[in-house]
């Protein structure tokens, strides 16, 4: 084995800490700063933090060079900057207009730092065959249907919609309450909306108590909120036409790839 790619998965401070002491990391990525469990952590500088135990001080027998790839687009690149410094990790950043061009880009910057060609990258890229429910793309008597229910955050609900803003047609978005955000949940749900509208979204549907505020019924957007996912299910069977592309995506708890399924 050349090469090892772990995800290091948090909820809490300490927990990198943790994995980073067995995995111990010649090469950190981190790809942004959101609000992904701010329930626990409070603030966005605090998740910054905790996901900057990734940079560990090298032992007696890590003699080569380390490197961190930062996005500077990131709110808190210049802390995980320092942080990475201080731990001797040689920052390589990269940059674009979005969070879909962001994680092209780097992509490149990684491949091409381990011998990639641009024509290899490109190549890998173009064969990409997404994990289940995450951004997974059928297409189903001319709708296309994109399953992104593995889970929801803030962030990540933004860049699906940057992707569901690349396809034709109508865009509808079925979306469940986001969970784990604490006293910052209100006014992330209604952020969606704004986001939407920039995605040329024309229809959403969400499920859930938290997701309510979305509701709308102003011409640039519709949006009806549902507390029983069979009436959504079917209202949403109903709405749907040929040429439409819809994206459902939702917290784990909601269990959304039920309403994919359907």
């Amino acid at each position: 084995t050349e090469i090892l790619i772990v995800e290091m998965a948090m909820r809490n401070t300490g927990e990198i800490a943790e994995l980073a002491k067995i995995v111990r990391p010649t090469h950190a990525v981190v790809t942004n700063i959101g609000l992904s469990h701010i329930e626990f952590l409070k603030t966005p500088k605090k998740i910054a933090k905790a996901k900057s135990e990734i940079f560990r001080n090298p032992l007696a027998w890590e003699s080569g060079p380390r490197y961190a790839f930062l996005n500077m687009s990131s709110p808190y690149y210049s802390l995980l900057q320092i942080k990475a410094g201080a731990k001797g990790y040689k920052v390589l950043a990269s940059t674009g207009q979005n969070s879909f061009e962001q994680n092209i880009n780097l992509c490149y910057q990684i491949g091409e730092h381990f011998g990639l060609t641009i024509d290899e990258i490109k190549q890998g890229l173009g064969s990409y065959v997404p994990s289940e429910h995450r951004l997974s793309t059928s297409k189903i008597r001319g709708i296309t249907i994109i399953d992104d229910t593995y889970n929801a955050n803030p962030d990540g609900v933004r860049f699906a919609l940057e992707y569901l803003s690349r396809f034709k047609g109508r865009k509808i978005l079925v979306l469940s309450d986001m969970l784990e955000l604490g006293e910052c949940s209100e006014e992330a749900h209604l952020n969606i909306k704004k986001h939407a509208i920039e995605a040329n979204v024309s229809i959403i549907f969400t499920f859930g108590k938290r997701s309510s505020v979305i509701e709308s019924s102003t011409e640039a957007l519709w949006a009806k909120n549902y507390s029983d996912k069979n009436s959504l299910n079917s209202d949403l069977i109903k709405e749907l036409k040929s040429g439409d592309a819809v994206l459902i995506k939702g917290s784990r708890g909601l269990k959304m790839e039920e309403t994919v399924a359907f």
